[in-house]
């Protein structure tokens, strides 16, 4: 506005139709970025407008999620005592059902659970092992089967197979 000013003021003292032409010139010219300034003023204001509902959604969000992450602990806290004795009761059980596994059979075993982190047996279905779901040979089965002393190793998987009470070949 104060360039629009002083251009103004110097078309007022103009000398001549040239300079006079040349100041009204740039006049409107200043006149049009004035208004392309605002217009871009104005759509970032209601940009600002837009992220301000965004941000109080996110705050929303954030308050609702806060609320529930302390719902979540509060109740983790009321049953950890009881998930830590349940833990300590079923290690007990798995260390006295891991006592009476034969001695040959012990570390095959171990070995099997250290390279599954626990998921070290697995079921024969059909004629496929339910923990990586290729076939097993049927001689291996019938071996089982028959409870030929040597366990049976899922020859893809390394876990240990054994044949359900309820096992068909199916």
């Amino acid at each position: 506005m104060h360039k629009i000013k002083k251009l103004q003021t110097q078309l007022n003292m103009a000398n001549n139709n040239r300079e006079y032409q040349l100041l009204k010139d740039q006049i409107a010219a200043t006149e049009m970025t004035n208004s392309v300034t605002a217009d871009e003023v104005l759509e970032e204001l209601e940009r600002i407008d837009v992220f301000a509902g965004e941000i109080a959604e996110a705050e929303s969000a954030v308050a609702k999620a806060r609320a529930e992450q302390e719902k979540v602990e509060k109740q983790f806290a009321e049953e950890e005592p009881s998930l830590r004795g349940d833990l300590a009761r079923i290690e007990a059980e798995l260390k006295q059902a891991e006592a009476v596994l034969p001695d040959d059979f012990k570390p095959l075993y171990h070995r099997a659970v250290n390279a599954r982190n626990g998921d070290a047996l697995a079921p024969v279905k059909g004629e496929y092992c339910d923990g990586c779901n290729q076939k097993v040979p049927l001689n291996d089965i019938n071996k089982v089967l028959v409870a030929e002393p040597k366990p049976l190793v899922c020859r893809a998987c390394g876990r240990v197979l054994y044949v359900p009470e309820n096992w068909s070949q199916k």
